[in-house]
This record gives structure tokens, C-alpha cells and sequence, in this order.
């Protein structure tokens, strides 16, 4: 009998948050989107400026308006009402991409500043070894950037599902992109400020574990594979882009006025991979 009730209670715990997730709809920001994203952002995840990139407040609007424009953009939505967003896209713009990889993730001709050299699992393992990066790592990337979900919404899996759901949109490009590249690795690029970091990689409040899942789901479907994988890992001390709210250009803080944290490298030297 004590059985029953335990169980009982727990599909009651459980009941709220299974239908929580099955009315959510994950899908790619729209221009009608644009209105309750700036109220998001100048509202909600603003409280967040020291874990996320907040813009001046008078670029917000033209920057979330190109994200949408440009499909980098993603929404997780309920009844209509936007609880969390995402932006993700491959980078193909070897302009962006330098000063990205240059600029924020802080990866090249900066080896003296690299803080953790290691491999990433399937299962979201972090273990440090003597791991190098492939000589192309740069060729393919994918950037994983800002997100913000609705304090009421998290602890749901839903970051974890915005960035399927984007990762899903650009699979095709993304293998245009190799063939075109001639490329055999890809990378994913993200960073961490020192409160989404954990004291170290792999420890408790470490991103990283859950996006090296996520990612290595999508390396598998583009690879046509089950097999386990790994990834290069690497982190690199840098700052959050940081900007001050009522700036009149668009030119982030200096370093002494920044957030302190990592810019970090998965990369997945491709084996499978077939036109």
C-alpha cells in the first residue's frame, strides 16, 4: 500500500511538468516574434546581465530583428507566449568568423591563455588530457550564443531543446558546408561567464557536460552513426562581450569592465561522413 501511494504522488509531482513540456512549441523566431522578444530581453533577462550579452538598449531591437532576418534566431513558445529563446547559427561569414574566433572565444595565437585542454564525451564527460585540436578546426563552426528562459520555465529542459531544434534547422547546411570546406571536423563555439562555468570543466554548474550531449546527438545524425564519440575540448580565458545599457555605439567594455569566464571549443573530427 505504501508502494501505491509513493508512486501515486510522484505521477503527481511529475503530471504538472509532463504537460508543461508537451504545450511548448520549439521552432525558429519569426518577424511577429519581434515585439515580445524586446520585452523579454528589456524586462526579464536583463536581471541576467551578468550571465548573458545584454545590448544597448538602442540596439536591441535592430539586432534581434537581424537574428530572425538571418534564421539565427529560435523561440520556445506556450499558449502563444514566447517563455525562452536561443540563438544558434553556422558560421559562414570568414569575417565574423575571424573576429569571433579572434575577439571572443579567444582561440588563436592564445595558447598562454588556454585554461583546460581535454576531450568531452558522448555521455557528457569532461576529462583533461593532452587532447589537440585538428589544424582545421575553424573551417566548420557552429555557434552556439545567448539564451534566456523565463525564471518560471527552468530546471524544464528547455535551452536543451531549443538548441535540437536549432541544431536540426542547419544540419543541411552544415554538411553543404564541409563538402564545400572539404573540411573533416566541425566545431562548435560557445561561451561561458565563471557562474555557467563550475569550478572546473565537467564539475557542478558546468555547462558544457550538457552541450557536448546535445551536440554529440547531432554529430551522430550527421554522421549516420550510433557509435560512441568524443570531442577536442578546449576553454580559454576570456570576457563576456559586455555593453553598457544606455551606450550610444555598439562597442563593448573593456576587458576591466567585462564579465570574467571562457570561451570554449568542442570539435568532433568527422570519420563517417559521406556525400
Amino acid at each position: 500500500m505504501n508502494f501505491i501511494i509513493v508512486l501515486l504522488l510522484n505521477l503527481l509531482i511529475l503530471m504538472p511538468y509532463a504537460l508543461g513540456m508537451e504545450s511548448l512549441i520549439f521552432r525558429q523566431a519569426e518577424r511577429k516574434d519581434l515585439a515580445q522578444l524586446l520585452t523579454i530581453v528589456d524586462t526579464q533577462a536583463i536581471q541576467d546581465r551578468d550571465k548573458i550579452v545584454i545590448l544597448p538598449k538602442k540596439f536591441r531591437s535592430m539586432s534581434l530583428e537581424s537574428a530572425i532576418d538571418k534564421k539565427s534566431m529560435f523561440v520556445a513558445e506556450q499558449d502563444g507566449e514566447i517563455v525562452g529563446y536561443k540563438k544558434l547559427f553556422l558560421v559562414t561569414d570568414q569575417e565574423q568568423k575571424n573576429d569571433m574566433l579572434c575577439s571572443e572565444i579567444r582561440c588563436i595565437d592564445n595558447e598562454n591563455n588556454c585554461a583546460f585542454v581535454g576531450y568531452a564525451d558522448s555521455s557528457g564527460n569532461i576529462i583533461s588530457s593532452t587532447h589537440e585540436l585538428p589544424y582545421d578546426f575553424h573551417k566548420v563552426c557552429i555557434y552556439n550564443g545567448g539564451d534566456f528562459t523565463l525564471p518560471s520555465f527552468r530546471n524544464k529542459g528547455i535551452n536543451q531543446q531549443l538548441t535540437k531544434t536549432a541544431l536540426g534547422m542547419i544540419a543541411h547546411e552544415a554538411k553543404e558546408q564541409i563538402r564545400q570546406q572539404q573540411s573533416r571536423s566541425i566545431s562548435m563555439l560557445f561561451g561561458l561567464t565563471q557562474a555557467n562555468a563550475g569550478e572546473q570543466p565537467g564539475a557542478r554548474g558546468d555547462r558544457t557536460p550538457n552541450i557536448s550531449k546535445t551536440f554529440a546527438e547531432f554529430v551522430q545524425n550527421l554522421e549516420n552513426t550510433n557509435e560512441e564519440i568524443s570531442f577536442s575540448h578546449r576553454r580559454y580565458q576570456a570576457f563576456m562581450p559586455t555593453f553598457d545599457p544606455e551606450g550610444a555605439e555598439l562597442k563593448p567594455l573593456s576587458d576591466d569592465q567585462s564579465i570574467p569566464g571562457f570561451g570554449c571549443v568542442l570539435t568532433y573530427q568527422l570519420r563517417n561522413f559521406h556525400d
